[in-house]
């Protein structure tokens, strides 16, 4: 990873990354290779750090440190990958709401989507994701409705907004997720 051209860095870090397994003894080479200076070099290794076994808080920590960066790709990586963390994410929802408010629409696609996964429907979560109702990108829009979706009853304080949401949402694959989420919060849905 220290090579001086960055195609074969890129390389190492796919073949890393596309491994069936990755022992814990990758970690410090995957620290080195996210302070890499391609952004490519550095989404690869938040990915496949996030794959270490077992999962442990201070590796979600150095994956939370790389939401600093500034390429997209590399702050859309670490959203997912909290993501595929599940419950051992937890701890990390105020970045993912706060995510939900990135620049890119890509992250706060990604962000919301990582909250449904996670599956804690706190007040400020469902708040968070019903906000998103308002994002001028419809990709977020449904992605939002999606989570909520995955969050279900627990998250049916969201109703109203999202029945509001209905009432505007031009986009149709938004609609439809919206009214897949009434769904299930138990609410009735004319399809």
């Amino acid at each position: 990873m220290r090579d001086p051209d960055v195609e074969v860095r890129r390389e190492i870090a796919i073949l890393i990354r596309d491994a069936k397994t990755h022992p814990v003894e990758l970690e410090p080479l995957l620290l080195r290779a996210m302070k890499d200076p391609d952004e490519l070099v550095r989404t690869y290794a938040v990915s496949t750090l996030a794959a270490v076994e077992p999962r442990s808080e201070a590796r979600l920590q150095s994956i939370v440190a790389a939401y600093r960066d500034r390429s997209e790709l590399v702050r859309g990586q670490v959203v997912t990958s909290l993501g595929h963390a599940k419950k051992a994410a937890v701890s990390h929802t105020p970045l993912l709401i706060s995510a939900l408010q990135d620049r890119s629409p890509d992250v706060r696609q990604h962000a919301a989507e990582a909250l449904g996964e996670i599956g804690s429907a706190t007040p400020e979560v469902v708040i968070a994701l019903t906000a998103l109702f308002s994002d001028k990108v419809a990709d977020v829009r449904r992605e939002a409705a999606d989570a909520l979706t995955d969050l279900g009853p627990s998250a049916k304080s969201s109703v109203p907004a999202l029945q509001s949401a209905l009432a505007t949402e031009k986009d149709p694959f938004a609609k439809n997720a919206i009214k897949r989420a009434l769904a299930a919060m138990g609410e009735k849905v004319t399809w």
